[in-house]
């Protein structure tokens, strides 16, 4: 499942398998690199998460 996902994202079919068949759980995967070039911020912001860090810098504040 993890490696169709990655694939998705472009990440190479290699790196993708690493990745998933790591033996270490989520919280430990979520913090490699693969993981960290999938998620990019302008990725997150195309598939509807919402950008804080502008919203702040826009407002001046929370």
């Amino acid at each position: 499942m993890k490696v169709r996902n990655l694939m998705k994202m472009a990440v190479p079919k290699d790196l993708s398998y690493q990745a998933d068949n790591s033996r270490r759980g989520y919280l430990f995967t979520m913090h490699i690199v693969v993981v960290n070039i999938a998620m990019t911020k302008e990725r997150l912001i195309n598939s509807g998460f919402y950008d804080l860090a502008a919203h702040i810098s826009r407002k001046g504040g929370i």
